[in-house]
């Protein structure tokens, strides 16, 4: 093979990478448009420590140099003999467990495989994406001749793109090692770095800030984690090319990672996640059936699903996804959550990815495994989840609160709200905002509105003017002066109103009806809506949808589902 100059800069090696032949044995041929740069790998993939064996490196090992050059003749200041990564041992220091990182190693001579298996054990941490990792790095794993610097650099831990590697960390064990307990600590201290999961990061293409970037919503932690590793994502010309080279501002570290672990180890993806299988109905429960307004496509209108979290056909939660008309179903979906007591939880849609679409989030109040109220995201399957988050907040009690969703700050995604109606510090409603990884707070406010009971009213979202973020309304169901159904829209410190309005419908049970909202007719605001869930004329439920000023309706259907 003709050999490269490894040189110790990160930013030139990220480019010589690009130079990695291509193998003979594929898994799986993949295409550059199958690539998701939210979801490069799955945590279930990246953080399984004991995928392979000792045995199993090592024969892998050899089914990629099955002879080594060990005789090449000199090169690039260093004479044979060359040690390929198959035949090559180090001695490894012992190292002590730390707590959420790595579970400690005992001193020894080591094979790289044993090396690899061994930090691979106690760091959790896949030999498999540690192999990619060396190939990605320094082709180490398919190198017939390798020079010392690359196993003095095997990860390209501690090589930055502006300065020479740091000496520290020089040396094959050092490099397996600190890069393996590195990615641990990227997900332990998650906050202490730039890409963390649930959020959208700006993610260069290349380490010249001229070529641009994009957001990237980041689904989970081993994609956060190789985002902090190697800050850039491909481009276009990247993609289009995947054994290749693109144009001038191609970076391929990434692009290679997931790449060679499709190509070696097959998808990078987990299996389906359906934990609802042999689960049971919650007796002597609710259905707890609720309508929800989706934004499946971006510009698109929104349309209606039944969401029900329990006496289901299937004991999971079901989501029904309804057609234009409400008379018959797009979709109908038993998730991968088994069925559950509805008061303990709220599904949600909200636009978690700034991308105009909604995604489906399932709410847990109380009664979680963390001790906090936990937000879980379903991806549009709702076999798998985007995202797990035990949020910055206890337990609470759903008679007490709720937790809705909007853009409140006009940033083109929505914020998720906890909004607590009564036994509050303030004696007030208050309204206590998220940041998007849902550990702090955004806004904390106490509303002009006296504590209540949540059967009088509810806070709901909804983009009423046509601007770029939604406003909150308090809709009052009983106990009005009007005698109406009432809709008071907040100014956007929810100090005072800007408008208060009584509907055209009487007071109503709250047990029977729901007001929600949504871009239902594709213009520059959004409608409210009135779901009437029983008691309704026509025996099933209904979907009302009020025109601008909630004096008329734009339209009356009553579903193809009876009445709940």
């Amino acid at each position: 093979m003709v050999k490269r100059l490894f040189t110790l800069s990160l930013a030139i090696l990220f480019f010589a990478i690009t130079l990695l032949p291509i193998q003979s044995q594929q898994v799986r041929a993949v295409s550059g448009s199958e690539f998701q740069p939210g979801r490069i790998i799955d945590d279930s993939k990246f953080f399984s420590g004991d995928t392979m064996s000792v045995a199993e490196i090592q024969a892998f090992l050899n089914s990629k140099v099955p002879v080594c050059d060990t005789w090449h003749s000199a090169g690039y200041g260093q004479n044979p003999p060359f040690i390929c990564l198959k035949d090559f041992r180090n001695s490894i220091p012992s190292k002590a467990p730390e707590a959420g990182l790595c579970n400690g190693i005992t001193a020894s001579g080591a094979t790289a495989a044993e090396t690899i298996a061994w930090v691979a054990q106690s760091c959790g941490i896949n030999p498999q994406v540690l192999i990619v990792l060396l190939q990605k790095e320094q082709s180490l794993v398919t190198d017939t001749w390798p020079l010392d610097v690359q196993y003095r650099s095997a990860t390209g831990y501690g090589c930055p793109d502006t300065a020479a590697c740091d000496s520290t960390y020089y040396g094959f064990f050092n490099q397996v090692y600190m890069a393996a307990r590195q990615f641990k600590r990227y997900a332990r201290d998650s906050g202490s770095y730039n890409h963390t999961v649930g959020t959208n990061s700006y993610v260069l293409y290349n380490p010249n800030a001229a070529c641009g970037g994009t957001n990237v919503y980041i689904q989970n932690q081993a994609t956060a984690g190789l985002y902090n590793y190697t800050p850039y994502q491909p481009n276009a010309s990247a993609l289009a090319n995947l054994y290749g080279t693109g144009d001038g501002c191609g970076a391929y570290g990434n692009r290679n990672f997931w790449r060679l672990f499709n190509d070696w180890f097959g998808s990078p993806y987990g299996p389906i996640d359906y934990s609802c299988k042999g689960a049971s109905n919650v007796a002597s429960t609710p259905t707890g059936g609720r309508v929800i307004p989706n934004q499946f496509t971006e510009g698109g209108n929104a349309t209606f699903s039944l969401t029900l979290p329990n006496n289901t056909g299937s004991s999971c939660i079901e989501i029904h996804t309804w057609g234009g008309n409400q008379q018959g179903w797009v979709t109908n979906v038993a998730t991968n959550h088994p069925a559950i007591n509805p008061a303990d939880i709220k599904i949600i849609s909200a636009n978690v990815h700034g991308d105009s679409k909604s995604e489906i989030t399932f709410v847990k109040y109380r009664n979680t495994g963390s001790g906090k109220v936990e937000v879980h995201t379903w991806d549009d399957t709702y076999q798998r989840w985007v995202y797990n988050i035990a949020t910055n907040l206890p337990a609470v009690d759903p008679a007490d609160g709720e937790i809705i969703s909007g853009d409140v700050t006009g940033d083109g995604r929505d914020e998720l709200m906890y909004v607590k109606y009564r036994n509050t510090g303030s004696g007030k409603l208050e309204i206590h905002t998220w940041t998007p990884n849902k550990q702090a707070w955004l806004t904390n406010i106490a509303t002009n509105q006296p504590a209540i009971d949540p059967a009088d009213g509810r806070v709901i979202a909804a983009n009423l003017y046509g601007d770029i973020r939604d406003e909150l309304v308090f809709v009052k169901y009983r106990n009005t002066g009007s005698g109406r159904i009432e809709a008071h829209t907040w100014t956007p410190n929810q100090q005072s109103w800007l408008s208060n309005i009584a509907t055209n419908h009487p007071v109503v049970d709250p047990n029977d009806i729901e007001v929600t909202s949504g871009n239902i007719y594709g213009g520059a605001i959004d409608e409210l809506v009135l779901i009437k869930y029983r008691n309704s004329g026509s025996g099933r439920i209904e979907i009302h949808t009020w025109a601008a000023g909630q004096q008329a309706w734009l339209s009356n259907i009553a579903t193809n589902v009876g009445a709940l």
